[in-house]
């Protein structure tokens, strides 16, 4: 009955992190993809990035230093005082029409919102069944994916295309940070109890060295590492390419986002499911680098104006990143343990380290050639997936 009880519990606070995940996610999203366009209105196109990777360079320490602070305050605490943190920092960005102010409150922000996502994983890796790891990961994701198909119509209504500079999206910052009250009320409610695990807390050297001499874990990181240059590139510089080159307005391309990112609620639950079943997230994942490097190189040839052609040109692009997303999650999971934060805040780092060299590329080429040559070249560094995801391992292994 103990062991009954317990499963039940458990399910219960899969939920509630669940619940948690949506709510952050909302806050995040809302801000994600209109970041770069407010930095735009202060600085040149090209140079946009050099804050993305301030606020990485920063959010790197943090990861690196996360497991000591876990181990003396817990996960509970470190995810509360980090969320008031990123409610101040966001409200700030809404509230402050100082050129300074807003720029080092988005350093502050890129540095500590995916930390946030690193607390919620190992909430739920710790009450997690082994048998079904790819369907919560499947869900997880789904849940963290299901904001982005809401907030690009949220950011397109809200936004005041009359105004300038950061007033036109002040709004949105405020009701982003505005979710941050549910999401702390959920956290503490639920988890003030948390039974944190003990969290090695290796040197830099040695959890390299841990990383690099695990095969799979290395080059799942590689793989995640690929996806996560597509996303900041995109992140940054498809927004200012599809307003200010093609033309579409903001609700416009709130459509476009809304419809490019239905995969991620429509695939990852059922690939999740069948990643359980036949473990091949290895073929998976090498469809998933296929498809999206051929659909970006794409994207460089496409200058027409119209919103059906991008939409589904978009749409495809996320069936491969949605393939490569599910898969090396739910791989990485499968060969680690709650305990094991070290290698989780590694894997949270490939969402970082990106920013640390795609800016200067990306400057590099748009200084030199233009749009066109950034999509052909991030089209042709995504077939590197292929060789990475080649070597994986079929067997599934736990720490």
């Amino acid at each position: 009955m103990d062991a009954e009880k317990k499963s039940i519990q458990n399910v219960k606070n899969v939920f509630y992190v669940l619940v948690a995940v949506l709510l952050f996610s909302f806050h995040y999203f809302l801000i994600y993809f209109t970041n770069s366009t407010v930095l735009r209105t202060f600085v040149d196109e090209k140079y946009v990035g050099f804050f993305y990777t301030m606020g990485a360079l920063f959010n790197i320490a943090l990861f690196l230093k996360a497991p000591a602070i876990l181990n003396r305050i817990g996960n509970f605490k470190f995810t509360v005082i980090v969320a008031i943190v990123e409610f101040i920092a966001v409200a700030g960005i809404g509230f402050s029409s100082s050129e300074s102010i807003v720029i080092a409150l988005f350093i502050v922000h890129q540095a500590i919102a995916i930390l946030l996502f690193y607390f919620l994983d190992i909430f739920i890796e710790r009450y997690s069944d082994e048998k079904n790891i790819g369907n919560i990961r499947g869900l997880y994701l789904t849940v963290y994916n299901l904001p982005l198909i809401v907030t690009p119509f949220v950011v397109g209504f809200v936004t005041n295309e009359t105004a300038t500079g950061i007033l036109a999206y002040s709004n949105i910052y405020l009701l982003a940070a505005a979710f941050i009250i549910p999401f702390l009320y959920i956290i503490i409610s639920n988890f003030r109890k948390f039974p944190d695990p003990i969290y090695p807390h290796p040197t830099i050297k040695e959890s390299v060295l841990t990383f690099y001499n695990n095969r799979n874990l290395r080059e799942i990181f590689a793989d995640h590492i690929l996806l996560h240059t597509f996303y900041g590139i995109w992140a940054i510089y498809m927004p200012i390419y599809l307003k200010t080159y093609i033309g579409f307005s903001w609700t416009e391309i709130g459509i476009i986002f809304s419809v490019m990112l239905l995969p991620f609620i429509l695939f990852q639950i059922p690939l999740g499911k069948i990643e359980d079943k036949y473990h091949n997230e290895k073929d998976i994942l090498m469809a998933g680098f296929m498809i999206l490097a051929t659909t970006t190189i794409l994207i460089a040839f496409l200058q027409e104006k119209n919103i059906v052609i991008w939409s589904a040109l978009l749409f495809t692009t996320r069936i491969g990143a949605c393939l490569i997303e599910i898969s090396s999650e739910s791989y990485f999971f499968k060969h680690i343990k709650a305990e094991d934060a070290s290698f989780m805040s590694f894997l949270r780092l490939a969402r970082s380290i990106p920013y640390l060299y795609s800016p200067f590329i990306a400057a590099l080429l748009l200084s030199l050639l233009n749009f066109k040559s950034l999509f052909i070249f991030l089209g042709l560094f995504m077939l590197l997936g292929l060789r990475y995801s080649f070597y994986l391992s079929d067997e599934k292994v736990k720490n």
